[in-house]
């Protein structure tokens, strides 16, 4: 994960390095980061060389604030997750406007920087795109990931759900989590394979995907899907 931490302060430039190496002791994942004191010195570096997973981004600094640096970095990158880190909130909430992922309020803790960085790590892993090859009764198919709402098992067939169109083929739904590992799907019951990105309400025993439909919620697996869903949205 590249990260870049933009303060004018450095004794906060320092504690967010520190943060991010406990958090890679922590985690597991490979942090590689970089440090600016300006708004002005990360764009002129993304000019030059490049981009960068994650920008933990101070919104107060003296000489291009934080908000008109990552509306120029927007221009130059359209995927990088941008976390604010302010003194007040609410100044954080004009983060619609680049499509911030989050705001961290300062002094910032530990607790709260790790949930911000496991969420982002969350939302990186569900951009990842898979090709699956479908064999329907039709002829084969190339589906993307990106693309499934859910998998069904049903009559001993499986019916890929997408924003597109729906699949049905033969397979069993353990083998397709199996080749999912690692992306944002996960079980609500024992016939649902939700992409997670596409859930739009929970309630105690349904899930509400894109398109209106409700999925049933088993009750031995709640707490898994909750736990999975939690994290997918806010971290740990």
């Amino acid at each position: 994960m590249r990260v870049a931490i933009v303060d004018d302060n450095p004794a906060d430039i320092d504690c967010l390095r520190d943060y991010s190496k406990k958090f890679e002791e922590e985690s597991g994942e490979v942090i590689h980061t970089e440090m600016f004191s300006d708004g002005a010195e990360i764009v002129g570096r993304y000019r030059e060389k490049g981009r960068f997973d994650v920008i933990l981004l101070d919104i107060e600094m003296k000489y291009l604030d934080g908000m008109d640096t990552a509306a120029r970095i927007r221009k130059l990158d359209e995927d990088v997750l941008i976390i604010f880190i302010t003194n007040l909130a609410r100044f954080a909430v004009r983060g619609y406007e680049v499509d911030a992922l989050d705001f961290v309020v300062k002094p910032v803790s530990y607790p709260a920087f790790s949930a911000k960085l496991y969420k982002a790590r969350r939302r990186m892993k569900s951009g990842q795109e898979k090709m699956l090859t479908v064999r329907s009764k039709t002829g084969l198919f190339r589906v993307s990931t990106r693309e499934i709402i859910y998998i069904e098992v049903k009559n001993h067939s499986l019916h890929f759900h997408t924003t597109t169109e729906n699949y049905q083929c033969t397979g069993s739904l353990k083998a397709v989590e199996k080749e999912l590992s690692g992306l944002a799907f996960a079980k609500c019951n024992s016939c649902y394979l939700v992409h997670l990105s596409y859930i739009a309400k929970v309630t105690n025993e349904w899930v509400s995907v894109a398109g209106g439909e409700r999925l049933q919620i088993s009750g031995p697996k709640r707490k898994e899907f909750l736990r999975r869903l939690t994290d997918y949205y806010g971290g740990r």
